[in-house]
């Protein structure tokens, strides 16, 4: 009995998932368990292992994007009975669900083949057809007795090639411009855009900025009194940010909600996303239960998030069920200008650099640590002022550095 491998679905808004790395050979003999192949979502990379043993073949090669629920491989007892399997699935598959990766021409019907017929191919030829993600059962061979040769593949590649349409850069034509580089727009960059892009589209965004007095955090941060000796982490800005915003939360709830259709769900948890930088790439760790943790427990748990990001160990678990995000960009020197509201938040926080800068108090021009907050609201139902109130709220929170706040668990 042959056994299809098919994209699972993986998280309520997943549609699609693009094959990182096959970590076992076509043809290949596999036990059960044994992990067959990584696949990325727009959250994580996630591994799918062999729900049987025998014998591979894939369907989807390295950089094909699939829908959910799309076949990638078969598993057989015999290769002659993946084969048959392999035919199967294809038979059933739309062009949309057996993806190519980009660049590679899409294998339609205008050289069909038999279907269940038994596939007679050279080695060369089929590695090939394998190199470019081409369906063997779509080639005619020259010689119809005769296996497909290396001939029949190139030529093939070259028909689909002439009558598929060239699409330039960005759908346009730009005469004069040759593309240093050429890298393919999926994975994660794909789900990011498409999701940023539906964030703007389907809400009244609306950015507000607030100037901070970091005095207080960074003399709390410096003297070490909150750390835990015991911890290997030591305290970021960023664990003081997730804690006071979840306070501010508590507060104002109606920032720690979401418009789902006709009802607005305003959440039991204060489950923090924080935006982490991996190389070009961006992810979002969860904090859950931020309010009933002390600063410490947040210290730990985000260090440790942030390590697994960094080494790409992040599981669909630690990037799901977020209310609220923060991003940090003042960790790269920079400011935050108008973040994007992560769907289905309805807002998100954004800090930028700590810099010394000229302020007036009590009549008298000081200097201060300064920093850029910018908070970004979903203006279908957070009104300016809930907006306004809310920011102020935060600022005198991170200003006035209060411990007892910091430690409290409920």
């Amino acid at each position: 009995m042959a056994y299809e491998i098919r994209i699972p679905l993986l998280g309520m808004n997943m549609k699609e998932a693009t094959i990182v790395k096959w970590r076992v050979m076509d043809g290949s003999p596999v036990e059960k368990e044994t992990v067959l192949v990584e696949i990325e979502t727009d959250k994580a990379v996630h591994e799918i292992m062999a729900s049987s043993s025998g014998f591979l073949k894939i369907l989807e090669p390295k950089g094909a994007t699939v829908p959910v629920g799309g076949i990638i491989a078969v598993i057989g007892a015999t290769p002659e009975e993946c084969e048959a399997a392999a035919i199967r699935a294809r038979s059933r598959e739309t062009p949309r669900s057996l993806s190519q990766p980009r660049g590679t021409p899409l294998v339609g019907p205008s050289a069909p083949g038999i279907p269940g017929r038994k596939i007679k191919i050279s080695g060369i030829a089929r590695r090939i057809a394998e190199k470019h993600g081409i369906d063997i059962t779509q080639i005619r061979p020259s010689d119809p007795s005769g296996p497909i040769s290396k001939e029949d593949v190139e030529r093939f590649i070259q028909t689909q090639a002439a009558t598929q349409p060239k699409l330039p850069v960005g759908g346009l034509v730009l005469p004069g411009l040759t593309a240093r580089e050429r890298i393919p727009f999926g994975g994660k960059k794909r789900a990011m855009a498409q999701r940023l892009t539906e964030s703007l589209q389907v809400m009244a965004q609306m950015t507000n900025w607030e100037e901070v007095d970091m005095s207080r955090v960074l003399e709390m941060k410096n003297s070490r009194a909150l750390e835990n000796p015991d911890s290997p982490h030591r305290l970021t800005l960023n664990d003081f940010f997730v804690k006071w915003l979840a306070q501010a939360l508590k507060e104002y709830p109606l920032l720690n909600a979401s418009l789902m259709g006709d009802e607005l769900c305003i959440w039991n948890e204060i489950n923090i996303a924080v935006a982490v930088a991996v190389g070009d790439d961006l992810v979002t760790p969860v904090i859950r239960h931020v309010d009933r943790k002390p600063i410490q427990q947040v210290s730990t748990e985000l260090g440790a998030m942030i390590a697994k990001a960094r080494e790409n160990r992040l599981s669909i678990d630690d990037l799901g069920g977020s209310t609220i995000s923060i991003t940090n960009i003042g960790a790269l020197g920079a400011n935050p200008g108008t973040p994007i509201i992560q769907l289905p938040h309805g807002a998100v926080v954004g800090f930028g650099a700590v810099e010394k800068k000229p302020v007036v108090v009590d009549d008298q021009i000081v200097i201060r640590p300064m920093l850029l907050m910018a908070v970004t609201v979903d203006h279908r139902f957070i009104t300016g002022a809930v907006s306004a109130r809310f920011r102020k709220r935060l600022k005198a929170l991170i200003e006035t550095a209060d411990r007892e706040i910091l430690e409290k668990t409920s």
